[in-house]
């Protein structure tokens, strides 16, 4: 199934089927895919959507708005979400949770934190003791990622509310800038949401992606280089995208260049615009308390501030306007563009730095940059344009829509991820913007110990790459320990650098080691001991595996079988490639060398399978691929695995983690996480019964009230039924008034409902009967005279099969004779409609039933009126063969005439050889799909009856010249002809059991199931090969058979 990929994108057609298309997989249950994608801003958030038979579309949330609030409120233990917490923060403020992801993966202390503390001074975040952050409603304390779980749950079902399916796929769009921990802590929420993560894609890069998958003809054959600048809520980030052709013509992307300002954003302008109204305020009103001590107020006064900013990026002034901000007072203000922009002079001033820092990073300037495009509802703001227009000194792209490009970029990549649906590929390179590196301590031989760093993952280093890194170590021979974190930040400022609270990421045990010294045999040399390291496609670090490497001398026979083998290789052998030359170390006297190489897996897995996997568990192993049997050898022992190839023995080792960057990977708490999140639903769910419950109840009162107003209704009921449906309408609206409240329960509401229901329900099946009474009485009198021609019809001989239907006829007369009367309106009918149509069934049943066993019986007769006949022609038939046997043996004389065993054979080789050419010119036929539909019927009613027909022939001849071989001399000349025909005779006998059993039996298969609407069923090659073997047999018996009767 095909997907018709067609989008109007800022007002240009960027999406076509060419590049889009949805196919049907086995793999999902319901035979429908869809996939979604997440553009998780800290202000709001956008959805995208593609299912089968659909476009890739925003989606719409349920206030029909393309774009979600990340808001989350919690009052009364109800949660509300997006617009609803948006409306709830305007009076219970303190109750409303806002720009979770701000303070996502930090602690208390945190320079992020201190500052969403005082952009939000009433926000109802708290720390724990150890640090860790909490908001609070004042019974309960949820963490940023529980709360970050909740808005993915909710974003969830706004998606499959609207793609009317479950949606479990997506890729979320995540800044540049994110720690290690942030990442994880944004997965796991997704996890604990129900969603399935294929990948967290850079904002700038999901932005890229939605010009260059579509625009692939304009950057074949050479470098397309593009900026994008995106000022959000809380960040500046500066990315730069750079496209080409590679060898083989596909397109392919690479990030080269990202800068970033964390402390900067359309947040800090609202902030400044909201204080900037606050004192303007408050120096024209005087007020008992301050403002900024009113919770509510601060929140009217930040909502104000946001549209004010909103509405000054297209207009030069604005009257700002809240009814009874403080104390019943109101704030009217006029505004000009010219005070907010001289609110910001400091923040324009560092608008440009992550444009520099990108340049810098991706060694470019900005002349080298083609296209610039802006990101992020800030670039709004006409100052932010000039600046940035005034820096790269050419006009500013617009083919890319501002607010959902991210979505949309994401949601190609989720397509392209998701197995439910086929994409042309563009291949994404991410860059390293935290440099990674190993910290451990070396051993010399003197037993002198010295820390030591070895880079993992430098600075511009590419992800996702199919081929770990690898550190070996030398000297260790028992268990050791050593350090993952970040490596040297010069390239960011002294605040980015302060933004990274946490430098150690992971510290990793390689544990079993002495099993590798268990498999030392005599001869072997230890070489090293090697972790390897990956950076999924989410930019997360994973620790792949670890092994010792041992030198294994090999014998002469297995150096040779090497040597052999490695001539037809393609280079299976791991690489051993240092990144650069000074990487390298080796240190005399010291036995440890420390080498950056980069390990080719033993055979490339796919993708998708690989990133489940890490999903599954961080930690795989190498040797699970598939064994080459001739190069590979692997044995159990010790709960390693031992590899041993091209004279290295590998032992596979166990490793342990523990995450130091307090990252949490805790099960429990995510099972924890998920009971909150479960008791929440389950609350929500009640709720929504209870109400749906009462509405149903009130409707249902309401419409019986208007019931009892019809005459049509009022007059087919008795007057009993009317008063007890009239008292229960009053008692229920009287019920639902004075007593039931938000703590009824939802079944009182259910039983109200459903005796209201059983007492209108008697007078409802009145009136449908009575209407519909009328018409089933006439089906069944017109069905009963028809059911009586059948009856007649019935021959005299069948007359015993005609007691069924004349006893149904003569009872369902008798009952519409008593039941076919008139009744008051308000009076019940003797009978039911169902029982009525019940009545006209059974007579139906009847009289089919009677035909089919007087044509059952026809048929029974005529079958064994035809297998008399042909028995009977078969036994005369036998008689005349037998007969005109005896009168042959009759005549013959002891010594054979050539002449006539010619005679008895050819005429049957001829007709053996002619069917062996009818079959072939029909297995021909079948080949080249020209047979006509009658090819199966001449097949079992002339050729198959001719097959029999030669195989008793040729039995009957064998015996014959059986006979009078026995009845000849040894002497007798004429002996060796007898003996050649009896071989030809049997010779032929057994083409003729081949074609029955083989030829003739797969051919008919076949017919029979092209007669059945099944194609691409063909003949079996043993059937084609027989056929032709047949022919040249058969050629040759003729040929033979001449040359003896010229003989």
């Amino acid at each position: 199934m095909f997907c018709n990929i067609l989008v109007y994108y800022s007002h240009q057609l960027i999406y076509t089927s060419d590049e889009l298309t949805s196919s049907a997989n086995d793999a999902a249950a319901d035979g429908s895919f869809a996939a979604m994608s997440i553009d998780l801003g800290s202000q709001y958030l956008k959805m995208g959507l593609i299912k089968q038979g659909s476009t890739m579309e925003i989606v719409l949330n349920k206030e029909s708005r393309r774009k979600t609030p990340t808001l989350i409120g919690m009052r009364n233990g109800e949660r509300s979400f997006a617009e609803q917490a948006a409306q709830l923060s305007l009076r219970y403020a303190k109750n409303v949770f806002m720009h979770v992801t701000d303070v996502l993966g930090k602690d208390e202390g945190h320079i992020l934190v201190e500052e969403y503390k005082q952009r939000f001074p009433h926000a109802p975040l708290v720390a724990a003791e150890n640090g860790s952050l909490y908001f609070t409603d004042g019974s309960s304390e949820y963490s940023p990622e529980t709360l970050l779980a909740m808005i993915l749950q909710n974003a969830k079902a706004e998606t499959e509310a609207y793609a009317g399916q479950s949606v479990d796929d997506v890729v979320i769009a995540v800044h540049p800038f994110l720690t290690q921990r942030e990442r994880i802590a944004i997965k796991r929420a997704a996890k604990i949401a129900g969603l399935k993560v294929l990948q967290l894609l850079h904002t700038g890069s999901a932005a890229a992606i939605s010009w260059g998958a579509f625009h692939r003809k304009d950057i074949d054959g050479k470098k397309h280089t593009m900026l994008i600048y995106d000022m959000g809520a809380t960040h500046v980030t500066a990315s730069i995208a750079q496209f080409y052709t590679d060898d083989k013509k596909e397109t392919k992307m690479k990030m080269i260049g990202t800068g970033y300002d964390r402390s900067i954003g359309g947040l800090e302008i609202t902030k400044r615009m909201r204080d900037h109204l606050l004192e303007k305020w408050e120096k024209i009103e005087k007020t008992e308390k301050p403002l900024k001590e009113n919770p509510r107020a601060m929140a009217k006064l930040t909502a104000e501030a946001e549209r004010v900013k909103q509405v000054l990026s297209a207009n030069s002034e604005i009257v700002s306007q809240v009814e009874s901000l403080h104390e019943d007072k109101n704030l009217r203000l006029k505004v000009t563009r010219e005070e907010l922009e001289g609110l910001i002079g400091d923040i324009v001033e560092k608008l440009m730095i992550p444009v520099e820092d990108a340049l810098k990073m991706a060694g470019i300037t900005i002349e080298g940059v083609d296209e610039v495009v802006l990101m992020g509802a800030a670039t709004r703001m006409p100052l932010v344009q000039k600046t940035l227009q005034e820096y790269v000194k050419r006009d500013l792209g617009r083919f890319l829509n501002t607010d959902e490009a991210i979505a949309m970029g994401a949601l190609f990549q989720s397509a392209h991820l998701s197995k439910g649906f086929k994409v042309k590929p563009l291949p994404i390179e991410e860059t390293v913007l935290f440099p990674i590196q190993a910290e451990f301590t070396s051993v010399s031989e003197s037993g002198e110990s010295k820390a030591r760093q070895s880079s993992l993952f430098p600075l511009t280093s590419v992800y996702p790459s199919p081929n770990p890194r690898a550190i070996s170590f030398k000297s260790y021979r028992d268990d050791f320990s050593f350090t993952v974190s970040y490596g040297n930040m010069e390239h960011l400022s002294e605040r980015q650098r302060s933004e990274i609270v946490e430098r150690e990421l992971v510290k990793v045990s390689v544990l079993d080691m002495k099993n590798a010294v268990e498999e030392l045999k005599e001869g072997d040399e230890w070489k090293e001991t090697k972790v390897g390291f990956t950076i999924d496609r989410s930019g997360i670090l994973r620790v792949k595996t670890a092994e010792v490497v041992i030198n294994r001398p090999r014998g002469a026979m297995e150096a040779l079988k090497d040597s052999i083998t490695g001539m037809f290789s393609k280079g299976e052998e791991e690489k051993e490639t240092s990144e650069e030359e000074g990487e390298k170390e080796e240190r005399e006297g010291e036995g440890e060398k420390v080498e950056k190489e980069t390990v080719k897996e033993e055979e490339k897995k796919d993708e998708k399978e690989e990133e489940k996997k890490e999903e599954k568990k961080e930690e795989t192993k190498e040797g699970d691929e598939k064994k080459e049997e001739d190069k590979k050898e692997e044995v159990k022992k010790h709960n390693s695995t031992v590899i041993v190839k091209d004279g290295l023995a590998r032992v596979k080792l166990s490793l342990s983690k523990e995450r130091l960057d307090k990252a949490n990977t805790d099960e429990n708490d995510l099972k924890e996480t998920q009971k909150i999140l479960d008791g929440f639903a389950r609350v929500e769910r009640a709720k929504r019964e209870r109400e749906a419950a009462e509405n149903e109840l009130e409707a249902l009162a309401f419409d019986t009230s208007l019931l009892l107003d019809e005459e049509s209704f009022t007059k087919m009921a008795k007057e009993k039924e009317r008063e007890k449906i009239d008292g229960l309408v009053k008692e229920t609206r009287t019920w639902l008034e004075d007593e039931a409240g938000v703590d009824t329960p939802t079944e009182e509401f259910k039983t109200k409902r459903r005796a209201l229901m059983k007492a209108v329900e008697v007078v409802k099946k009145r009136i449908q009967e009575k209407k519909d009474a009328p018409e089933i009485m006439k089906e069944l009198k017109t069905v009963l005279p028809k059911a009586k021609v059948v009856l007649a019809n019935v021959e005299e001989k069948d007359a015993d099969l005609k007691g069924d239907l004349q006893k149904v006829i003569e009872d369902v007369e008798k009952w519409v004779e008593k039941n076919d009367k008139e009744v008051a309106d308000n009076e019940d009918l003797s009978y039911s409609v169902l029982e009525a149509r019940l009545k006209e069934d059974r007579v139906r049943e009847a009289a089919k039933s009677l035909k089919r066993k007087t044509e059952k019986r026809r048929k029974e007769e005529e079958r064994k009126k035809k297998k008399e006949e042909e028995e009977l022609k078969k036994k005369e038939e036998e008689e005349k063969k037998k007969s005109e046997v005896k009168e042959e043996e009759k005549k013959e004389d002891k010594k054979v005439e050539l002449s006539r065993l010619v005679s008895i054979l050819h005429p049957i080789c001829i007709r053996l050889k002619s069917l062996i050419t009818h079959l072939d010119e029909i297995a021909n036929k079948i080949t080249d799909e020209i047979f006509d539909d009658g090819t199966l019927s001449k097949l079992k009613l002339e050729t198959f009856p001719s097959i029999c027909n030669v195989d008793i022939d040729l039995n009957e001849t064998s015996k014959w010249i059986s006979s009078q071989m026995d009845r000849s001399r040894v002497s007798d000349p004429s002996l060796k002809a007898l003996l050649d025909f009896y071989k030809y005779t049997k010779e032929m006998i057994r083409i003729v059991e081949d074609v029955s059993s083989i030829v003739y039996s797969d051919i008919e298969r076949v017919l029979e199931d092209r007669e059945r609407g099944l194609l691409g069923i063909s003949l079996s090659h043993t059937t084609l090969y027989s056929l032709k073997q047949m022919r040249v047999g058969l050629n040759r018996a003729v040929n033979l058979i001449n040359s003896r009767s010229h003989a």
